[in-house]
């Protein structure tokens, strides 16, 4: 375990608006600072869990923009300076945090995401990415890691609405999300979603995607799962 000191000055100083009062540093209160500290660090106080909605903002600006240092320079211009690491972590603690909410099915959903007489449509995909995977062997001449840019498949979904003639409803925001757990992964996903949109109220659920073995043999399985009724499926 990680061993945390902190050595308080000789003069604690404090300031008003009319002077400046200094006075020397007890043992008691260095043992004082010091608790105060170690309660501090072992609360775990970071900005993600004190200060949700700088977090939330952190990580919306992560997700469109294309790099941290990115993220860094806008929150910048708006008065907030936080280094680049501090943001990347940021950025991941939410993410961990919104995909545990996602798998325990507890989905902040608005009035519109209502399926109740709707036609959905439910399509599966796999798509195609480059992951950095780090790389055994001495570092750069910068002093970087070495990685291999490997392809790899993430299992996509989309759940959207369409109306009367096939088009899709501007009202109901679709949802998408993917992952690269495999296709049971996936499913399982896709199985907390709709449970959460409560798809058996929906009046046609349609299943689209291409002749690929590993969507088809798990819808059967999804369906019976999910207790939607075979004739509106």
């Amino acid at each position: 375990m990680r061993q945390f000191k902190f050595k308080p000055a000789r003069v604690a100083r404090s300031q008003s608006m009319f002077d400046t009062i200094e006075e020397p540093v007890t043992v008691e209160m260095a043992k004082n600072i010091r608790a105060c500290m170690l309660l501090w660090l072992c609360s775990g106080f970071m900005i993600d869990v004190h200060l949700p909605i700088l977090a939330a903002m952190v990580s919306a600006w992560s997700a469109l923009l294309s790099s941290f240092e990115e993220v860094r320079q806008v929150l910048c211009d708006h008065g907030t300076i936080l280094d680049v690491k501090v943001i990347r972590k940021l950025a991941y603690r939410y993410a961990e945090r919104a995909r545990v909410v996602q798998q325990m099915g507890l989905l902040p959903l608005n009035e519109e995401d209502n399926l109740q007489g709707r036609r959905v449509v439910i399509s599966t995909d796999g798509g195609r990415t480059r992951l950095r995977e780090k790389k055994r062997g001495p570092r750069t001449a910068k002093g970087r890691t070495r990685y291999h840019g490997a392809w790899r498949e993430p299992k996509l979904l989309i759940i959207y609405v369409v109306d009367a003639h096939g088009k899709q409803e501007k009202s109901f925001a679709p949802f998408i999300d993917g992952g690269f757990n495999g296709p049971d992964g996936l499913f399982l996903l896709l199985k907390g979603y709709l449970k959460s949109l409560c798809i058996q109220k929906a009046d046609k659920v349609l299943f689209v995607a291409d002749g690929a073995h590993w969507i088809w043999n798990r819808v059967p399985g999804l369906i019976k799962a999910l207790g939607l009724n075979p004739e509106s499926v």
